[in-house]
């Protein structure tokens, strides 16, 4: 943590904030907690962006363990069905989303040293929700890392993915079945375990 941001902590009375950014495929989102604007870096954070809401809360993002990776709940207050499609879309899956939490300065509203990285992933999948108050949107958020945890079922040796990496390459159009197991990106395991036999005097076995 920066030693500045560090020491800010540490004192009485302070004002923190958490701050997210979601890079959406029509520009780039910032959106801050409370009521106030944010300078961060240069750039400024809104408490209320017209065409996309303010920011709910961010829940206690925690390391990933045993199977799991680390995972970010995001809830946004879109204030149009508009905003809604737009941030819900599955175009937008995969955009680059950062969440910071750090101090500020009240009387200037630019935040003091560098703030904390919380969270630095992708979006992941929406959910909505609606009630009197209006539209609440969840997002939620992983990692690259989880996608080295998926199975990629969809992997297999017929000529559809094949086609899909080589497109043009025809060794599998004509293949139906396979007699063998073919093993990807690895070497095939041997079924032979070689064994030797103590030798006795003069080299007899």
């Amino acid at each position: 943590m920066d030693a500045t941001l560090k020491t800010e902590f540490q004192a009485a009375g302070l004002t923190t904030f958490t701050a997210v950014s979601i890079a959406l495929s029509g520009g780039t989102i910032y959106l801050v907690s409370g009521g106030a604007d944010i300078t961060i870096a240069a750039q400024l954070y809104s408490a209320y962006n017209t065409t996309y809401g303010a920011l709910g809360e961010v829940d206690i993002i925690n390391d990933g363990i045993d199977g799991q990776t680390t995972r970010a709940t995001i809830t946004l207050h879109p204030p149009s069905s508009a905003a809604i499609a737009t941030l819900a879309a599955t175009a937008e899956q995969d955009a680059r989303v950062f969440v910071y939490q750090g101090a500020v300065n009240t009387a200037t509203g630019a935040s003091i040293g560098t703030v904390e990285t919380l969270f630095r992933g992708e979006l992941d999948y929406p959910s909505l929700f609606v009630g009197e108050a209006g539209y609440a949107l969840t997002l939620e958020c992983g990692t690259e890392e989880a996608r080295l945890l998926e199975r990629n079922e969809e992997r297999k040796l017929v000529n559809t993915f094949h086609q899909a990496c080589f497109s043009g390459e025809l060794g599998l159009e004509k293949v139906t079945a396979l007699v063998r197991k073919v093993y990807w990106r690895a070497t095939a395991p041997t079924t032979v375990v070689a064994t030797s036999r103590p030798r006795g005097p003069g080299g007899r076995s």
